[in-house]
C-alpha cells in the first residue's frame, strides 16, 4: 500500500505538471515546423506563400492578357469592315 502524499508533494507535481505542459506548448510550433511538409514544401515555405498571396502582392493585376480569341475575332470584324467598304453596290440613284 501507498504511502498518503503531503500537500508539500502534491504542490511541487502540480508544479512539474504544469511546467511540462508549458514547455510543450512553448516546443510545439518549433516541432511543426521542423516536421510538416506538404508538396514537398516545408511549412515556413507554405507560410511564406500565404503571406505574400494575402498581403504583400496587389491584389487586381494590372495588366491585361491578350487573349488569342479575341484578337481572331477583332481581326475578321476588321476583315468583314473593309470587304464591306471595297465591294459595297452603290444603289441606283432616283429611288
Amino acid at each position: 500500500m501507498e504511502k498518503a502524499k503531503t500537500l508539500e508533494q502534491l504542490r511541487a507535481e502540480k508544479e512539474r505538471a504544469e511546467t511540462q505542459l508549458a514547455q510543450e506548448q512553448h516546443m510545439l510550433p518549433f516541432f511543426m515546423l521542423a516536421m510538416y511538409e506538404k508538396h514537398g514544401q516545408p511549412l515556413e515555405k507554405i507560410v511564406g506563400n500565404i503571406i505574400k498571396v494575402a498581403v504583400i502582392r496587389p491584389k487586381e493585376r494590372p495588366y491585361k492578357t491578350n487573349n488569342f480569341y479575341a484578337v481572331l475575332e477583332r481581326q475578321e470584324k476588321l476583315d468583314k469592315e473593309v470587304y464591306d467598304i471595297v465591294h459595297r453596290k452603290e444603289k441606283p440613284a432616283g429611288r
